[in-house]
């Protein structure tokens, strides 16, 4: 879903293949600049917490892109790091585990704050 509500298959075309991984953001430049992190970061075999912590890393991206909508280019990993563990440091986690095998009509978990804070690692 696109920052204005219409629905995209992470910027993919007919000439383009769609990733595996999907961003939601509040602008086009956040959202492009969220992608262009996972291009290069996303693992299909990673582990759930190098995962989160990737997520995490887009997510501050995307929220730095938000505060400052000159951005072009994607921020220094040191930068990224610091404005994240700023954030982190007031704001609580939400965050939810899709369970793709369930036998129930509900397919995700969801999952505490307490629980994610003991994944996140600089």
């Amino acid at each position: 879903m696109e920052y204005d509500g219409e629905i995209a298959t992470n910027s993919a075309t007919y000439a383009c293949a769609q990733q595996d991984f999907a961003v939601l953001s509040g602008t086009r430049q956040s959202t492009e600049l969220m992608e262009a992190f996972l291009k290069t970061q996303y693992a299909p075999d990673a582990s759930f917490e190098a995962a989160f912590n990737c997520a995490l890393d887009a997510w501050s991206i995307g929220h730095m892109t938000l505060q400052a909508s000159e951005a072009k280019e994607l921020p220094e990993r040191a930068t990224v790091a610091k404005y994240r563990q700023e954030q982190l440091a007031t704001a609580g986690i939400e965050a939810a585990l899709l369970e793709r095998d369930a036998s129930r009509a509900i397919r995700y978990r969801s999952l505490s704050d307490t629980e994610l804070r003991a994944l996140i690692h600089d």
